[in-house]
Parts: C-alpha cells; structure tokens; sequence
C-alpha cells in the first residue's frame, strides 16, 4: 500500500500504478498467489479486461498483465473505499512512499484503530 500526491485528474492513472506496485511487490517475495483488492471497480474491470482502457493507460495495463502472467493463481476483485479503511486513510493524507518498509511514525491512534478493527473483520456500514 502506498499513496502519492497527485493531480485530481490523474488519480485513475494512480490506481493502475497502485496495482502494478502491489502485483510487484508480492512478485519480489515470491508470492505463487495473488489476490488485488481495489475500490476503483474501472480499474478492476480493466485489468479484468472487461472495460475499455484509455488511451493513456493502455502500457501500463499491458505492464499489468505480463505481470500476472507470472502467477499460478491471481484474481482481482472490487472492494468498497470502507472495506479498506487503512488504504483510504493512508491515502488521504499523501505519504509518498519510495520504499516497501513503512515508517512506523504515521500510526496514529486513527490508523491504528483501523489496523486493529479490520484485523478482527470488523464490518463497515456504507454511509
């Protein structure tokens, strides 16, 4: 998970880059399996190839799914922006992120209440 400051208009370019850093990341620890989560359905059904992608995102959707095609197993699935409150809350506030580790310092009591309500499944109401 990571979050980059941006332009409103490039947050869909964002999404794509946020699944290819994931798929990544989990390629270096030698994941067999993969299971991506996103709250942008588009971007879901795109890399699902069930959308039309835009013209400005077309390499990095290819860059996607070569990626994938290092999988035994992948899927990639829809999740509401409350099923993921640790990701929206991270997001909100623009850490830029250059590495896998994560600074321990941005653990506020609001994260860490996330952290710990999604760790026991807690469920979310769409409000």
């Amino acid at each position: 998970m990571f979050s980059l400051l941006t332009d409103p208009e490039e947050i869909f370019g964002l999404e794509l880059l946020a699944i290819k850093y994931g798929i990544e990341l989990a390629l270096r620890h030698s994941s067999h399996s993969i299971w991506i989560e996103s709250n942008s359905s588009y971007a879901v059904d795109i890399v699902k190839k069930s959308a039309k992608c835009p013209w400005n995102q077309i390499n990095r959707v290819h860059q996607i799914h070569n990626l994938l095609e290092k999988f035994h197993n992948w899927k990639i699935t829809h999740v509401w922006r409350e099923g993921n409150t640790v990701a929206d809350i991270l997001s909100k506030r623009g850490f830029p992120a250059k590495r896998e580790d994560f600074c321990m310092s941005v653990i506020t009591p609001e994260l860490q209440d996330s952290i710990l309500k999604d760790s026991v499944g807690m469920i979310y109401a769409r409000m």
